[in-house]
């Protein structure tokens, strides 16, 4: 089991990012299967709010246009369903090309995911559990952000005790997809968790006001 692990944990990643986004130089040599995952919406709106044009997320037919010029015919298929404060976590996306992007979201988030499920006591086999089990996969084949949104609600939990202000922090981030996060502020209520709730609250206000703020 070491020894399988010790192949695979290592090398398993980096397949996965490879058999998503191998052959990708830029944008026009992405296939159609490609440019119609989960992660295209978010890759177009970072570089349409690069571009000034941040309302343009919430017109779905200026969006689905926009997809369109960037990733060619084949795409424009899906509107943009997240709030505006989203807008900071995902606008770095757009300094990248399509495909170096998707690679840097899915290693990121993978990244993050472990460290938010291990904080840091690392076991391999467990290491090797996570990387090969098939949601792992589901997310990296259709570029999900289900490795971001894992990462910040199973952080939060982690550090609810002993860091509840930071718990809080994670838990308004995780605003940027709230039907994951419905029940979070109950569950912070019914526990007494009054800082964290706070640093949800205060979180989430200052990403608001930051978009509004910087976008428009």
């Amino acid at each position: 089991v070491r020894w399988l692990c010790g192949i695979l944990v290592p090398t398993a990643p980096p397949a996965m990012v490879v058999l998503t986004a191998s052959g990708w130089c830029g944008v026009q040599a992405a296939s159609s299967t490609l440019v119609e995952i989960d992660f295209a919406p978010f890759w177009v709106a970072s570089k349409t709010v690069l571009d000034g044009h941040a309302s343009w997320l919430y017109d779905i037919d200026l969006f689905i246009a926009q997809q369109r010029q960037l990733l060619g015919p084949q795409a424009g298929g899906h509107g943009y369903l997240y709030p505006p404060q989203s807008i900071l976590l995902i606008w770095p996306l757009g300094l990248l090309s399509y495909g170096w992007s998707l690679a840097a979201w899915l290693l990121i988030g993978f990244g993050l995911y472990l460290w938010a499920s291990f904080a840091g006591l690392w076991r391999w086999f467990k290491v090797a559990a996570l990387t090969l089990a098939p949601a792992t996969f589901a997310n990296a084949m259709f570029g999900l952000n289900g490795f971001v949104t894992a990462a910040l609600l199973i952080g939060g939990l982690r550090l609810l005790e002993r860091a509840p202000i930071a718990a809080g922090i994670l838990f308004g981030l995780l605003t940027f997809k709230p039907q994951l996060g419905v029940l979070v502020p109950i569950a912070l209520i019914a526990a007494g968790a009054w800082r964290a709730f706070a640093a949800a609250v205060v979180t989430t206000v200052v990403l608001m006001g930051l978009t509004t703020g910087l976008f428009g």
